[in-house]
């Protein structure tokens, strides 16, 4: 139905791309939020509800452009940033359109990238747990001083992974053509 799919820009992991040496770390910070629905406008999230409900289609969380907004880590926070092992915040490491800023500000403004576990809990104790930390492996310290962490099953991670693989794949069959046409030139 086109007047549904209007003011629908899609999954929000279709929507963003993060290099690979960040890729669990991102994926572990948003989790659910991967698989919610970018919309232009309330509305167009509430006539996806009311469709999803008519047709017993299960729930969806959305992610309204014109309401969803987010903070950055004040300044005074960001020189705490400065510190060894500490990558960066994590909106800063997502690539997306103008348009999806302050929703991945939202989701990942306050959160700050580290490299370990050690980083992590020195500068949680630094800062007083007032924003979320993440190590590259996932392991995350929230806010509220708890953390969670441990193996992460490939299968789960790389949502992220997948459009950059594809586009590999792409380039490698194209390559992989061209070859196959300077064969049968030769030939």
């Amino acid at each position: 139905d086109s007047n549904l799919n209007k003011g629908i820009h899609g999954v929000l992991a279709n929507l963003i791309s993060v290099e690979k040496e960040y890729e669990t770390a991102i994926e572990m910070c948003l989790g659910q939020s991967l698989q919610n629905i970018v919309t232009s406008t309330e509305q167009d999230a509430k006539k996806m509800i009311e469709y999803l409900r008519t047709n017993s289609l299960g729930r969806a969380s959305f992610l309204p452009i014109s309401s969803v907004k987010g903070k950055k880590l004040d300044k005074i926070k960001s020189k705490l940033t400065k510190m060894d092992g500490v990558i960066g915040i994590a909106s800063d490491l997502v690539k997306c359109k103008k348009e999806y800023e302050q929703i991945i500000l939202s989701l990942l403004g306050r959160t700050v990238v580290v490299e370990d576990m050690d980083t992590a809990i020195a500068l949680a104790k630094k800062d007083k747990y007032s924003f979320r930390i993440v190590t590259l492996k996932g392991d995350i310290i929230s806010s509220s001083g708890s953390i969670s962490g441990g193996s992460v099953q490939t299968k789960t991670v790389n949502i992220l992974g997948r459009s950059r693989e594809i586009e590999d794949l792409e380039k490698e069959l194209k390559k992989l053509e061209k070859q196959i046409a300077d064969k049968t030139a030769e030939k």
